[in-house]
């Protein structure tokens, strides 16, 4: 380090040690990671609560000009939440895809076996991972039991 600076040849490590992680930044990873399920819940009830029934209600208007001002009255919002959780989606998935391949706690298959999951089965296996990998207890420094 030079002057407090990393010096250009050093390596950015992306993520920290899980061990060494504060328990706050575990705690909000942790909320990070069950929030695409969440967002799935609260779509799923808003598709089956709102949306269908609001596409009936369309199909009743009489002028096209309508229909449109209608649908976009109603479903921007719904449209809106959509983009921002795609977006929060693919920071999460990139981010622990970034962690599985940075974490020294995880052996080379078990990372390839954890980027498979992210990739194909997507936010179901975040939730896993984070307790799993991330909420894991500090390990002792040694094996020496202190009465």
């Amino acid at each position: 380090m030079i002057n407090g600076r990393k010096e250009p040849d050093e390596k950015y490590n992306f993520t920290e040690n899980s061990k060494l992680m504060s328990q706050g930044k575990k705690i909000w990873l942790g909320f990070l990671s069950f929030l695409p399920v969440l967002l799935t819940v609260v779509f799923l009830i808003y598709l089956f609560a709102s949306f269908i029934p609001e596409m009936i209600r369309l199909e009743h208007l009489e002028s096209d000009d309508e229909q449109a001002i209608y649908f976009l009255s109603r479903f921007l919002p719904f449209f809106i939440f959509v983009i921002l959780s795609s977006i929060t989606l693919l920071a999460l998935k990139i981010y622990f895809i970034f962690h599985a391949v940075s974490n020294k706690d995880v052996k080379p298959e078990e990372r390839i076996v954890w980027i498979l999951l992210f990739v194909f089965i997507g936010s179901v296996t975040y939730p896993v991972y984070w307790m799993i990998r991330i909420l894991q207890k500090a390990a002792p420094e040694s094996n020496f039991i202190r009465a």
